[in-house]
């Protein structure tokens, strides 16, 4: 188990196996009770308390796999050391070991050892005799070279040197990572790369971010096996012709350079996966090329002299269409700039792929050319035997369009069935075009739905009574979808304005969207009269009032007009100032 606290952890010794201990100044004897402990911690502080040294008796912890001793003031390890024969890692990350002791070399299972930010002004002598070591890190320890012997860490597979004066490489026979990059601060960078980084055939990862490499060798050509390449923050004014010959690269990231374009080359990178290139001097990109790189989803051309609109949408185009084909990722493309604005019959499945894509613009525009080429070409006459059914996503309530094509007899499914008459199409249907083919349906699109429900108003014609016609002009006034509000206020532009409508008609004027706003304050102040305003308005006035004082407010106006709605009064009041007035 695993632990920060020592009191907590000495509760029950047995059953922990890592600790960590920070800011501690001395190494407490009550460790040596964790038997069973196989990673150990000594985080310092820089500006505070850390260790100064280790005690022989750590060498009775014999379980130990793993020992980490960061940010403290160590100069030297107790020779007892050696007794941790199950030792796996070392870190000594922020001490001050100017060398390392011979018996590391004994250690036949340590694999890892890390001695970043030490004075290290020359590589201890101990290392090359550890064959066993498949990770090295020493950056930002004053290194100046590392000697050629070092190619007798045969297993080494991460080397870490960054941070450091160093202009020349060792050969590393199964090295995969290197990590060799810089910050201006130190004052030491690359300005190009040794002639023999071509020998390192089997790296996987090169890190070279944050110094001034003006061009890259050929031999980095050689690094096929290579699938990410840092080269961010450095100074290179041209794309190197030389990265397109590495067939395997997946991540290439080029950031904070001075690069101008693009070569056409770039499209032989079929693994690539992530394209960075903010902060460059890009103007255009090359698009066709760019979309052949069927993996690539991730593109960054963020603060470049890119001007033209349409190119910008790229990099939310290119994410979307991952892994798709070529063909496919063009017909997305030329769909999300607009570049194609005809399509037929045949298109109609990229069109429905186009429906789930991930940028919002893009499923717009192909509902718009579906419904062009499959929306229905007859009148959308619906009758009592009508099953619709709604699949996808939509601006409209459907819950409210559901309740009106009750009344007209019509059945609203989830899921489409045999006796499905009608599928009504939005964004991110959930079908496939072929699924959806085999159904013997009409098919709608939500304008459809939108323009039927206008057009067709007996449902909301004047009844018989009065009362029915308020009901409806109220159901209508307050329901979520703007389109069926809007219904409501041209009904009463053109037949009246019940006058127990009045409440409801302000807060359409108060809350609804600006265009349904506009038409509701105009019939509202043309129809109300002094008295209905009046008490209204001082409802409203109540925005600094408490609970009981409204209530009291409330009730008066109540006793004293029974014609108007309270109900409404109070749910104006509580989506205002969110407050509850019922008892």
């Amino acid at each position: 188990m695993y632990f920060k606290n020592l009191k907590e952890a000495l509760q029950d010794p047995d059953q922990v196996t890592q600790l960590r201990l920070d800011n501690a100044s001395v190494f407490d004897n009550a460790i040596l009770q964790f038997k069973n402990l196989e990673y150990l911690e000594f985080w310092g502080d820089i500006n505070g308390p850390c260790l100064q040294e280790l005690p022989a008796e750590i060498g009775m912890l014999t379980k130990l796999k793993g020992l980490r001793l960061t940010l403290n003031e160590l100069r030297s390890l107790p020779e007892t050391l050696i007794q941790l024969t199950n030792l796996e890692e070392l870190s000594l990350l922020g001490n001050k070991f100017t060398t390392l002791p011979n018996f590391l070399s004994k250690f036949k299972h340590l694999t890892k050892l890390n001695l970043r930010h030490n004075p290290l002004k020359e590589l201890p002598q101990v290392i090359l005799n550890m064959p066993g070591l498949k990770y090295l890190e020493l950056g930002n320890t004053q290194l100046k070279a590392l000697p050629s012997a070092m190619s007798n860490l045969s297993q080494l597979e991460e080397l870490v040197i960054e941070w450091n004066n160093i202009e020349d490489i060792p050969y590393f026979p199964a090295l995969k990572i290197l990590k060799w990059g810089s910050i201006e601060s130190v004052g030491y960078f690359l300005t190009k790369l040794p002639k023999n980084i071509g020998t390192l055939t089997n790296l996987e990862r090169l890190d070279l971010y944050g110094n001034r490499i003006t061009h890259l060798n050929e031999e980095l050509g050689n690094l096929q096996k290579l699938t990410t390449l840092h080269l961010g923050s450095n100074a290179l004014d041209h794309f190197p012709e030389v990265i397109s010959n590495l067939p395997n690269l997946q991540r290439l990231e080029l950031s904070n350079n001075r690069i101008s374009h693009l070569p056409t080359e770039i499209n032989q990178l079929k693994n690539l996966v992530t394209l960075s290139l903010d902060n460059n001097r890009i103007t255009e990109l090359p698009e066709e090329d760019l979309l052949k790189l069927e993996k690539l989803g991730q593109l960054g051309i963020a603060n470049n002299g890119i001007k033209d609109k349409k190119l910008r949408r790229m990099p939310s185009v290119l994410k979307g269409t991952a892994g798709m084909p070529y063909e496919t990722r063009y017909f997305m493309y030329q769909l999300a700039l607009e570049y194609r604005t005809s399509f037929t019959v045949e298109d109609v499945p990229l069109l429905w792929e186009a429906l789930y894509f991930s940028t919002a613009l893009v499923r717009i525009k192909a509902l718009g050319f579906l419904h062009a080429l499959i929306g229905s070409k007859v009148p959308l006459v619906l009758t009592d035997k009508a099953e619709l059914v709604f699949l996808g996503k939509f601006k409209l309530k459907v819950k409210e369009v559901s309740q009106q094509m009750k009344e007209l007899g019509w059945k609203i499914s989830k899921k489409h069935t045999a006796s499905t008459t009608h599928v009504v199409i939005g964004e991110k249907p959930k079908i496939t075009w072929n699924e959806l083919q085999e159904l013997e349906v009409q098919y709608w699109f939500e304008e459809d739905i939108r323009h039927y429900l206008q057009e067709n108003t007996d449902l909301y014609l004047l009844k018989p009574t009065q009362e029915d016609y308020t009901t409806q002009l109220r159901s209508l006034l307050l329901s979520n979808d703007g389109a069926n509000v809007k219904l409501a206020l041209e009904m009463m532009q053109n037949g009246g304005v019940p006058p127990i409508l009045m409440t409801d008609l302000y807060m359409v004027a108060h809350l609804e969207e600006e265009k349904n706003r506009k038409l509701a304050r105009l019939l509202f102040t043309q129809n109300a009269d002094n008295l209905t305003l009046q008490l209204i308005t001082q409802t409203y006035a109540f925005n600094k009032g408490d609970v009981v004082t409204l209530k009291g407010y409330l009730k008066d106006i109540e006793a004293k007009y029974p014609a108007l709605d309270l109900n409404i009064i109070k749910k104006f009041i509580k989506v205002k100032r969110e407050i509850d007035l019922d008892e």
